[in-house]
C-alpha cells in the first residue's frame, strides 16, 4: 500500500477519506485524529479500503 489518501468504509457506514502513512509510527489516520490505527487493528475493526490511492487535483 502506498502512502496517501484513500476512501475507507466500515460496514454500511458513510465512507470517509483516511490517510495511510507507511513506515515506523505509521498506519491509518482517521479524519481529525492524530494517532494512527495500526494496520492489523484496521482490519480487525472491519474497515475496508474501497478505492485506489487518491490523486491530488491536476495530477
Amino acid at each position: 500500500m502506498d502512502q496517501g489518501f484513500y476512501w475507507v468504509q466500515q460496514g454500511d457506514t458513510q465512507p470517509e477519506v483516511w490517510y495511510f502513512a507507511d513506515g515506523e509510527g505509521g498506519g491509518w489516520f482517521k479524519p481529525n485524529k492524530s494517532l494512527p490505527v495500526h494496520p492489523e487493528d484496521f482490519v480487525s475493526q472491519g474497515y475496508n479500503v474501497i478505492s485506489e490511492r487518491l490523486a491530488p487535483p491536476g495530477e
